[in-house]
């Protein structure tokens, strides 16, 4: 697996690329912003992209779609809860006191435990609500990394950094706004509600094995182990 978490935009989104090695297959995850950058990191692994997925729509998550779309020519994922959040981009740079993005449709969605293949890599849509009603995050049961860029600070159990990564099999959680290194996801935006939050991530999220490779939205990437005996918030 080739993975690239590249922080985007004025409030630093992690765009996940995600890269089958063999076939160069990938995916786009939460293109925030800087399409430019987005596609250059693309060229730069010679990556065919198969389809952009949204861990959910709120506008830090969402500002690139429409170009990323246009110039790639993929289908759009979005779980159909958060339809009407992406439908309020308007009210949402509004908030944010910023322009609105370029409108784009969402082309397919995405379901709980729905299949998702890249290459050889097979992972699964896990819906886990509360930072908004339609949230999910993605996850790979186990993944070789071979390539690593990006925001890896702080990620431990054997796990160096991008430069000299060992080639060993991790679960692999990319979980948008969900959980972070040492917190949670907001839930006073629309939609949001901390008791569905905390209720899936310790219905969803801890039962994944101690040893899972977090790419949040936001931050560093971190071990599920690490969160379970220091995050405050599931303490």
């Amino acid at each position: 697996m080739i993975i690239d978490v590249i922080p985007v935009g004025p409030i630093q989104c992690n765009c996940v690329i995600l890269g089958d090695a063999a076939t160069r297959e990938a995916l786009v995850i939460d293109p925030g912003e800087e399409p430019e950058t987005i596609l250059d990191a693309l060229a730069r692994h010679h990556l065919e992209v198969k389809a952009i997925i949204l861990t959910h729509a709120h506008l830090d998550h969402i500002g690139a779609v429409a170009p990323v779309r246009e110039a790639l020519g993929v289908d759009v994922f979005l779980h159909p809860d958060d339809q009407p959040l992406y439908d309020m981009k308007q009210a949402q740079a509004e908030w944010l006191g910023c322009a609105p993005p370029p409108d784009t449709p969402i082309t397919a969605r995405l379901a709980d435990n729905q299949a998702i293949s890249l290459g050889e890599n097979m992972g699964k849509i896990i819906h886990t609500p509360g930072h908004s009603p339609g949230g999910v995050c993605l996850y790979f049961e186990s993944v070789t990394i071979e390539e690593a860029e990006g925001t890896w600070t702080g990620a431990k159990a054997g796990l160096s950094s991008a430069a000299g990564l060992p080639l060993q099999r991790h679960p692999l959680l990319i979980c948008g706004d969900v959980l972070f290194m040492g917190s949670i996801g907001r839930t006073d935006l629309w939609g949001g509600s901390y008791e569905q939050l905390m209720q899936s991530i310790r219905e969803r999220l801890l039962i994944l094995p101690d040893e899972t490779l977090i790419i949040p939205g936001h931050g560093p990437v971190t071990i599920l182990k690490d969160e379970k005996e220091h995050n405050p918030y599931l303490q």
